[in-house]
Formats: C-alpha cells, sequence, structure tokens
C-alpha cells in the first residue's frame, strides 16, 4: 500500500528543488499566521497563506495537500524554506504497524535519484508521543553543484499518515524558519470530515477531466456518467478554464441528494453540484455564482 505513495513522495521532492533552491538570494518576509484543520487534527503556524487540494490517490485513499503560497512581504536577507505538508487518510483502515509503515515511507523518501544526493538523516523518533520518522538529505541542482536541503517529519496517527516537509537553497542547518514551524506544530482532536471524498473526487474531476488537455487515466465518474459527459468534455473544458484553477473549497450543504461545495477558482466562484456513493460521481453540475 505505502510502495505508490512513497514513490510519489520522492518524485515531489524531485519537482520542488528547482524553485526554493534560491531561496537564499531571494527570501521574502514571512507573514506568520496560525492554520488549524480541525478535520485533519492539526493545528502549527506557516509563514503565509496556505493553498489546500484534495485527491484521491492510487489505493483511492483521500490525499489532502496543504502548501504555503507565495510569500507577499518584502525580500529580505538571511536564510528561509518553503513548506508543505501531507495527509493520507486510511479511512475505516487503522494503522497496525507504524514502525514499518514509517520506515518503508521514509526509506522510500531518501531513496537518492537526484545530483549529489546524500542522507543526513533518517531516523526514528516518537514526536508529541506518536511514532514517526524524520528523513533530511541534501542534493545538487545543477550542473554548478548548486547545493539544496530537504526535510520531512512522518507521524503516524490512527488512521492518518502525515508528513510534513521543507525545502531551503543550501547545504546549511535547519533555518530559523523552517524550526518555527515544526515547533509549532500540534495535534487535536479530528473532527469526523463526511464530505472529504466528495470532494477529493470533484477537486480531481475538476483537475484532471476539464482543466487538463489529454483525457484522463483516472475518472472518478459512473459510465452512465461519462456517456453523457463525454460528448461534451471540449466544449465544457473550455467553459471551466474560463473559470480557473480551483483556490479554495467550501461545503456548503446537502441539496435533494447532491453535495453542494461553493469552489473559489482563479476567475469565478461557482456552486458545484455532485452525487457519489462514495467511489463513483452518478451526477455532476455547476452554476457560476460571479466572476472575480
Amino acid at each position: 500500500m505505502m510502495t505508490n505513495w512513497g514513490t510519489r513522495l520522492v518524485a515531489l521532492a524531485a519537482v520542488l528543488v528547482a524553485t526554493p533552491a534560491t531561496a537564499e538570494m531571494n527570501c521574502y518576509e514571512p507573514q506568520w499566521q496560525r492554520f488549524a484543520d480541525p478535520q485533519l487534527g492539526v493545528a502549527l503556524e506557516v509563514s503565509t497563506d496556505v493553498h489546500q487540494s484534495y485527491s484521491l490517490d492510487r489505493e483511492k485513499f483521500v490525499n489532502i495537500e496543504t502548501r504555503e503560497r507565495a510569500r507577499p512581504g518584502n525580500e529580505i536577507g538571511g536564510r528561509c524554506s518553503s513548506f508543505n505538508f501531507n495527509v493520507v487518510d486510511f479511512g475505516n483502515n487503522s494503522i497496525s504497524d507504524a514502525a514499518g509503515l514509517l520506515k518503508d515511507h521514509s526509506d522510500r523518501i531518501a531513496s537518492g535519484g537526484l545530483n549529489g544526493f546524500k542522507v543526513i538523516r533518517n531516523r526514528a523518533l516518537t514526536f508529541q508521543g506518536l511514532p514517526a520518522r524524520e528523513v533530511i538529505f541534501t542534493f545538487t541542482i545543477d550542473y554548478f553543484h548548486t547545493p539544496a536541503t530537504h526535510r520531512y517529519l512522518s507521524v503516524a496517527r490512527d488512521n492518518k499518515l502525515y508528513t510534513f516537509g521543507w525545502v531551503w537553497g543550501d547545504a546549511g542547518a535547519v533555518p530559523a524558519d523552517s524550526a518555527r514551524v515544526y515547533d509549532s506544530i500540534r495535534f487535536t482532536p479530528v473532527a469526523a470530515d463526511p464530505n472529504g471524498r466528495s470532494r477529493a473526487m470533484l477537486e480531481d474531476t475538476i483537475l484532471l477531466y476539464w482543466l487538463r488537455g489529454e483525457y484522463p487515466t483516472t475518472i472518478h465518474m459512473s459510465p452512465s456518467l461519462r456517456q453523457i459527459a463525454d460528448p461534451k468534455r471540449v466544449a465544457e473544458s473550455k467553459l471551466v478554464d474560463g473559470y480557473g484553477y480551483v483556490q479554495k473549497v467550501d461545503y456548503l450543504r446537502t441539496e435533494k441528494g447532491f453535495r453542494v461545495f461553493r469552489v473559489e477558482h482563479s476567475k469565478a466562484i461557482v456552486d458545484w453540484y455532485t452525487a457519489d456513493d462514495g467511489n463513483q460521481i452518478s451526477a455532476l453540475y455547476w452554476k457560476k455564482v460571479r466572476d472575480l
């Protein structure tokens, strides 16, 4: 089960190195604020606003990614990092072998494949009474041996795997902003989220089915819904593209068997109506509220 997830995190690490690697020369003033998500059961400090996205992974578990946006403050001297964290919700599957899962997960994160790759730390620990592992590795981003560092803290809790990640643009010690985020992490009681899977399927569908040009290999629509949607996909893709990418999602209500999500796209506010059985969407439509 963790094989695909671990591989995806290594791929994510490779994607992230280019932008944060210049952090030492382009460090922007943090705008510290408290972020809390009762459904994820975690609260912490972040250095700017965050963007949160839901999706289903290959094993159909809900994956929630929370990523810091670009800092809007002035450029300052010193060193700084970027931050994101992922939560995999295993639903009714409790983690029975936390040590084994975390070791496999961390070993795959630390499996290399990057230029000048060097593992600094891969260790088991207890974090706020929970089983955890920390991985730190360095690598070079180009032929000039420009260094960068990734740090991951993975924590197993009940039916969730949390992975907190930082990137900074040198091979030095943990920057002060990274340490501040790490020290601020607190686990809180988890509130039930009956709409998480529906949100994940909706976000996947908006992104993969309408906003990308290729026909997706992952489709959460039922066969009957695809028969309706496929002939209209090209035309409706242009319409959805006019709304822009998803920025923020709020569950509004349930209405006549549909869950209604208010989605803030980059160019419009749209109410999306979706009906599903937890595995496939059987009905879906939307109404634009206003342009932005």
